[in-house]
């Protein structure tokens, strides 16, 4: 089967261009249009191979190639081309081209590269420019912008939930991690104090432990756990609590 098993037929175009073809010619313009597109454009082929492929008589074909295909066809020594095959398998070679080098882009990213010095991943695009899609014209999005000091507080913060809860399904540390450098990056909050909020909230027996089980818990619900930091005797009591002091005050009361 040939790489490219259909070609483009535009009708008005094609019944524009052979208004005074015979039944004949355009059966044999129509033949030689399908060899021409399956052997990349070009055909070799005498008037007597021609006829023998057409099962015609070889003056029949002689006859409709100098006479009704002159204008649509290039014969030259023995050599069949066509102008408009030539321009369709050019758009479709450049499509093909575009979209294995957008498959690549997506299979196959650039690798990232490590900075020593900042002890921090980057990946390696142009500082100048954002890195876009050649297909999609969009920004990519950037795999490697947390830092090691991210995974690793991602990878304290499952250790932590793993001792309270032995056999936590483990998350993706690598959204942890991002989650985190948001906080850093955007909320301006330091790697102790994430660390310090996280701990403080899953030693909270009451309410924050069953629900600071993630960065982005723990993110969506700072400013929360922080007024409860500070005020820890502002605190919503419990049922029990609230039942014992009712009994204390009914019992000082008779």
């Amino acid at each position: 089967m040939p790489r490219r098993p259909w070609y483009p037929k535009n009708p008005s175009d094609y019944v524009a261009d052979t208004p005074l073809l015979s039944l004949e010619g355009h059966g044999l313009y129509n033949l030689i249009l399908d060899y021409l597109w399956m052997n990349d454009g070009s055909l070799t082929m005498s008037i007597a191979e021609l006829s023998r492929l057409c099962r015609a008589h070889h003056r029949s074909i002689d006859r409709l190639m100098r006479k009704e295909l002159a204008t649509l066809l290039d014969y030259k020594d023995g050599v069949i081309t066509n102008r408009r095959v030539t321009q369709e398998l050019a758009r479709a070679k450049e499509k093909s081209r575009k979209a294995r080098a957008s498959a690549n882009q997506r299979h196959h990213p650039k690798p990232c590269e490590k900075d020593a010095n900042a002890s921090q991943t980057q990946c390696a695009d142009d500082a100048n420019q954002e890195p876009r899609d050649q297909e999609t014209k969009r920004p990519r999005v950037r795999r490697c912008a947390y830092t090691d000091e991210d995974y690793l507080t991602a990878a304290d913060m499952f250790k932590l939930l793993d001792q309270m809860n032995p056999g936590h399904k483990p998350p993706n540390l690598e959204t942890w991690a991002n989650e985190i450098r948001l906080m850093r990056e955007i909320d301006k909050k330091s790697d102790q104090e994430i660390r310090d909020l996280f701990e403080y909230a899953n030693n909270d027996r009451r309410f924050w432990r069953k629900t600071i089980l993630s960065p982005e818990g723990l993110r969506r619900n700072w400013d929360k756990v922080i007024v409860d930091k500070n005020n820890p005797k502002e605190r919503p009591k419990g049922k029990q609590a609230r039942a014992r002091e009712a009994i204390r005050e009914r019992f000082s009361g008779s």
